[in-house]
Formats: structure tokens, C-alpha cells, sequence
């Protein structure tokens, strides 16, 4: 016996808007008026199907498009990478000393690749105004200077000791608190980390 015979004797009369009814396969389906049951289930799962088809369309394309944005992201990570490796050193002061602080892989990665010191809002905005970075390091104040602890990565292989400036600025998305970390190595300085943090009111 098929389904539809099996399920015919199990429903087959009037609902609760004289509509008829028949279940097939767990599927409750309604028999419109001009339709024969053979045709009310062809139609309810060409239907079903139809609506499928649609959603897995519509779940393609949100695919599509998340890997577009992530292909985006990868050449614009690229290219603020190479951007910042190729800043010109800034000049600064160290009580009255004249030093340059220069731009290298580690200045990249550190400021790129994840927030670090930076609050939520300071790393949106560093991110989407990396080409600002020589105006976040100029005019900023000599702070301290620490000596390196001995840590094995390669950032800190060679370093003798950290110097840290520090500046606010005022931008369209408020005042930002601007801490910047360079490493000292063999009297070769090198930008670190530029952290921004917004100032609150």
C-alpha cells in the first residue's frame, strides 16, 4: 500500500474551514477547490521544493558575498601592511636628544594584526586612518623609557631598552588618548605600537 493510501484513510475530510486535507509523508496538505489529491501533493512539493531551491540561492549568495568582503579584507590588510613599512622615520625628543623613530615589520604587525593597547574605538579608527600615522606619532611627549625585560621574541631580540611618547587628538569621533612605543636597538629606533584609546567625557 503507498503512502497515500496508507494516510487517505487517516485523513480525508473537512477542516476547521471546510477546507479538505490529506497528510503524505508527515507533510499536512490541503486539497484546494478544482484539485484532485494527486494533484494537491505534485503541487505542494513542487512548491516546497521551489522554496528550497530559493533559500539555497539566497544562503549562496550571503556566501558569495562573505568571501568577496574576506578577499577585501586581505588585500587591504596587504596593503596597510606595506603602507606603513614604507612611513618615512618621525622625528622626537628625548629630553632635549633628537631621535628617529622608524617604520619596520613589527610596527606593521603590531598595529594591523590585533587591538593591543588600543581600546575598541582607538583600533576602528587607527585601522581606518592608518595613512594618519606619521600626525598620531609627531609633537607627541616624551614620556619614560624602560629597560627590555629579556623576552625571546623576535620583536624584543636585540632590544635595549623601550621609550614611550604620548599625545591626544581631537577627531569626528572625539578626543583620542595616543600612546606610542619604540624600541631601542643599538641605537636604532623603531615604532612599536602607536595604541590609541578614546578619552571620555
Amino acid at each position: 500500500m503507498s503512502d497515500f493510501e496508507k494516510n487517505k484513510s487517516l485523513m480525508n475530510g473537512k477542516g476547521e474551514d471546510d477546507v479538505q486535507w490529506i497528510t503524505v509523508k508527515g507533510n499536512h496538505i490541503p486539497i484546494k477547490d478544482g484539485e484532485n489529491p494527486q494533484e494537491a501533493i505534485k503541487n505542494h512539493f513542487a512548491n516546497k521544493n521551489k522554496v528550497n531551491d530559493t533559500n539555497n540561492e539566497k544562503i549562496s549568495q550571503m556566501q558569495r558575498l562573505v568571501d568577496v568582503l574576506n578577499k577585501i579584507k586581505k588585500i587591504k590588510i596587504k596593503e596597510m601592511h606595506t603602507f606603513i613599512k614604507s612611513l618615512q622615520p618621525i622625528n622626537l625628543q628625548i629630553n632635549g636628544d633628537e631621535i628617529f623613530a622608524e617604520f619596520d615589520k613589527f610596527t606593521a604587525d603590531k598595529n594591523i594584526y590585533k587591538p593591543g593597547n588600543s581600546d575598541v574605538d582607538g583600533f576602528s579608527y587607527k585601522l581606518e586612518h592608518y595613512k594618519e600615522f606619521p600626525e598620531f606619532i609627531k609633537n607627541s611627549n616624551y614620556i619614560k623609557s624602560k629597560s627590555e625585560t629579556g623576552k625571546s621574541t623576535k620583536q624584543h631580540k636585540g632590544v635595549d631598552s623601550w621609550h614611550y611618547f604620548r599625545k591626544d587628538i581631537s577627531t569626528d569621533k572625539g578626543v583620542f588618548n595616543i600612546t606610542i612605543n619604540i624600541r631601542n636597538k643599538k641605537n636604532r629606533h623603531f615604532i612599536y605600537e602607536v595604541s590609541l584609546k578614546k578619552k571620555k567625557t
